[in-house]
């Protein structure tokens, strides 16, 4: 049996292990405005969400703007099938938080993969 994609919340015993076993990957999708210090800060002072499962990892943050809330995922790594997967546990997380979409920042090669987003600018974007 495959273990469920989780939301890793910073006091979880296993952070660390799952933290410094998923950076490497996840700094290498990184752009210039934050570096993995700056993520890893936003996560533990609750900030951003840390999402992992055997074969990806995820982070996400919650965005407010004045008429509409959503669920950035703006950091990813690991098998496409894995990233899926954590989606099914994001959605109702983020609906549980008032979230009406997601939005994913990512590398244009996305758009191949996410068909049921629709690209804005280089940010693909769902209803949820």
């Amino acid at each position: 049996m495959q273990a469920q994609p989780r939301l890793i919340d910073p006091s979880d015993t296993s952070f660390s292990a799952e933290w410094l076993s998923w950076a490497p990957q996840l700094s290498k999708a990184l752009l210039n405005t934050h570096t993995m210090a700056d993520v890893l800060d936003r996560v533990l002072a609750r900030q951003a969400q840390f999402w992992t499962e055997p074969h990806a990892a995820v982070v996400t943050e919650i965005v407010i703007y004045p008429r509409r809330k959503i669920l950035r995922a703006w950091l990813a790594s690991g098998r496409y099938e894995g990233i899926r997967r954590i989606e099914d546990q994001v959605i109702p997380w983020a609906r549980d938080y008032g979230c009406q979409e997601i939005h994913i920042i990512g590398r244009l090669g996305w758009r191949r993969r996410l068909k049921d987003y629709r690209e804005s600018a280089v940010t693909m974007t769902k209803e949820i």
